[in-house]
């Protein structure tokens, strides 16, 4: 093999690599972001004292 075969093959698994890395840590970034949205709006909802959904005061109880 030459040295440009033996660079395009490298190229090629690194490529292969990268692409697979960057889905896997797209949908394990999609799943941290569903985890955690709910408890961001409920402290954002506690810190203001209205919904952040629909900007309604909020009734202590």
């Amino acid at each position: 093999m030459e040295l440009i075969d033996i660079s395009i093959i490298i190229l090629l698994v690194f490529l292969a690599g990268y692409s697979i890395g960057r889905r896997q840590g797209i949908k394990e970034g999609f799943i941290q972001g569903s985890n955690y949205a709910p408890i961001s709006i409920r402290n954002k909802m506690l810190k203001k004292g209205k919904c952040p959904i629909c900007n309604k005061e909020i009734e202590n109880q």
